[in-house]
């Protein structure tokens, strides 16, 4: 079940019934960061292509153009006068009165949660700036003018024109904003209960023309419930342990050095060491000295065969086949393949398992040496309980690497599935309902219906929604 809510938010959430709602994850817009073109006018003429602009001079030519208004919540259209109405959060004059608006929707969901609700609260920091002067040529009237939905018809660049300076106050020109910091301190202080900072790295963040400080590659979300005890699955969403920790865990601990800690050495239980495994037992290290299994069983562990030399397997590729005829036969693409036909180890590394695969039915004559290499992942069996804490895998960390993916139905600011699904999977119970405020292009409804949870999203633009509703009928053949 997926169910829309067309309207403000604020409207929404009071259609909501109290008590219902398992989990919240969301992304709202950011401040001073782009117009989602949801406005609508008041008075004035209703022909009218409305601007909404103030008059200026340009200091360089010394004429008048028409500048982007600076807010645009209290700006009216200078053809007709008529009055421009939007209720969408992010446009607000000041940070601190967009923070107001953010904790103020907190308190309107606040009874409509469970007790046991989670909330997944995403959102992007960014630095003060000017109003975007990108310019670009107005057809109609055939002259220069700042670029925006509300200059030029049928140029919509809402989304890449900042839409009012956020340089202010305390903020000056280059200023990290740090909203999502100040976001969460100011629900800490309404009673929420800030109980994870976790950080989604970008491996693929948008080019920054920046040469004064690093690229951004980072967002924030924010785990935040209303309660001190909640629902949270960390068993859903565990990581399997890398080879290399196993490694450490299955070390010899009873005869293992430690170091000795401060304080005079007057460290009452012994010598720094690992330490073993909360289901370890004297009794079962005994057992494995002996070559006997362990009273919890076993897991296959993924291991890889020793390789030849990178020299070894440049030479054979290029004995055996060319780069040419690998791009044409195979689907791997150019740029990896081209890798393995360097003569430095620069960017170097072997074929992956798939890749190996196809390289093996591409090639019919082995020699010995390479005949009995398998590129592949071989298993090897460990005992669970050389494995520290939880045998299934370590608990998630609070650094979540997800590529952005581009939907072309949606604007860019989608929220990435594998983003969103260990949010659900930990934070909602199966059959649970899941809510966003602001439902966007409906990927939070179509990760929640494919785990099997119920959703509910508002969203104020009705275009969107449509787009939300063909996306779902695509996954799931809903909304026909």
């Amino acid at each position: 079940m997926i169910n829309f809510l067309q309207g403000d938010v604020f409207d929404n959430i009071k259609k909501l019934d109290d008590n219902t709602i398992d989990c919240v994850v969301t992304s709202p817009p950011y401040w001073g960061l782009r117009d989602y073109g949801t406005a609508s006018y008041e008075g004035g003429d209703k022909n009218c292509n409305h601007t909404i602009c103030d008059s200026g001079i340009d200091s360089k030519k010394n004429k008048n153009i028409e500048r982007p208004a600076q807010h645009f919540d209290k700006s009216f259209c200078i053809k007709c006068g008529a009055k421009r109405i939007d209720k969408q959060l992010g446009l607000e004059p000041t940070y601190q009165e967009h923070i107001q608006n953010i904790v103020e929707l907190f308190r309107a969901m606040k009874p409509k949660l469970k007790d046991s609700a989670t909330v997944w609260l995403n959102y992007g920091d960014s630095y003060a700036s000017t109003v975007n002067g990108t310019k670009v040529k107005d057809q109609v009237k055939n002259k220069v003018q700042f670029a925006g939905k509300y200059l030029i018809e049928g140029d919509d660049r809402t989304f890449r024109d900042k839409p009012f300076s956020t340089i202010q106050g305390s903020l000056k020109p280059k200023d990290l904003v740090m909203i999502p910091n100040r976001i969460a301190i100011a629900l800490q202080d309404d009673g929420w209960w800030i109980r994870s900072e976790i950080i989604w790295h970008k491996p693929n963040p948008m080019p920054e023309s920046v040469s004064d400080r690093p690229t951004s590659c980072h967002e924030k979300i924010w785990l935040i419930t209303k309660s001190k005890k909640y629902y949270y699955d960390a068993d859903a969403i565990r990581e399997p342990l890398a080879s290399s920790s196993l490694t450490r865990l299955n070390q010899d601990i009873k005869n293992q050095k430690g170091s000795t800690r401060g304080n005079g050495e007057m460290k009452s239980n012994g010598n720094m060491k690992a330490v073993f495994g909360k289901y370890q037992t004297d009794e079962n290290e005994k057992k494995h000295r002996q070559g006997m299994s362990k009273t919890r069983g076993s897991k296959l562990v993924e291991t890889r065969p020793k390789l030849p030399s990178q020299k070894e397997f440049v030479n054979y590729l290029r004995n055996k086949t060319t780069l040419k005829d690998l791009v044409e036969n195979t689907n791997i693409k150019k740029t990896t393949i081209e890798h393995w036909f360097r003569n430095d180890e620069v960017g170097f590394a072997f074929p992956s398992v798939e890749d190996w695969n196809k390289i093996k039915d591409l090639i019919n004559d082995w020699t010995d040496h390479f005949n009995n290499i398998d590129y592949g992942l071989t298993y090897t069996e460990t005992h669970l309980d050389e494995i520290k804490n939880n045998p299934i895998g370590r608990n998630k960390r609070n650094v979540w690497t997800v590529t952005t993916k581009p939907c072309k139905e949606a604007h860019f600011a989608t929220f990435p599935k594998d983003l969103i699904e260990p949010c659900i999977k930990a934070g909602c119970p199966e059959n649970g309902i899941v809510f966003d405020p602001f439902g966007g292009s409906g990927t939070t409804g179509i990760v929640a219906k494919s785990l099997n949870r119920k959703a509910i999203l508002s969203e104020l633009n009705p275009e969107y929604i449509e787009i939300a509703k063909a996306r779902i009928n695509k996954e799931f053949g809903m909304f026909k």
